[in-house]
């Protein structure tokens, strides 16, 4: 998403597609700070601090990395439902068996591989 984001940032124009994956997400992060902001306003305030400030910093960063690896997950597992994967088929259309053939595939740019179905249950997709 945030090739997308920078795609868009520099005035190329995204596909209806792009567009519709980025508005997706978008929304889903909206939903999640919702979330977050509803389940933390109502204790700000009503409890003394007792901890340090190394604690309290110590203790939002393990939260922060804690929401960053099921967040990462989730946005990759969305993409790769929104985007069909690319299947590649080798054919030998010969009588010979070629036992020794290597095929090397080479994709230039920034790609990464995720299976859809890997670490997000569907029913957290929607």
């Amino acid at each position: 998403m945030q090739e997308l984001e920078r795609r868009q940032g520099a005035g190329e124009t995204l596909t209806d597609d792009e567009l519709g994956s980025l508005e997706h997400a978008h929304h889903l992060a909206a939903g999640m700070m919702s979330q977050i902001a509803r389940n933390f306003m109502p204790n700000l305030n009503t409890v003394p601090e007792k901890r340090s400030a190394e604690e309290y910093e110590a203790q939002i960063e393990q939260y922060l990395q804690e929401c960053r690896i099921p967040l990462s997950g989730v946005l990759r597992a969305l993409a790769a439902k929104r985007h069909p994967a690319c299947r590649f088929a080798l054919h030998n259309d010969t009588d010979t068996n070629l036992p020794a053939v290597e095929v090397v595939l080479h994709v230039p740019g920034d790609i990464e591989a995720a299976d859809p179905y890997d670490s997000v249950p569907a029913r957290d997709i929607q």
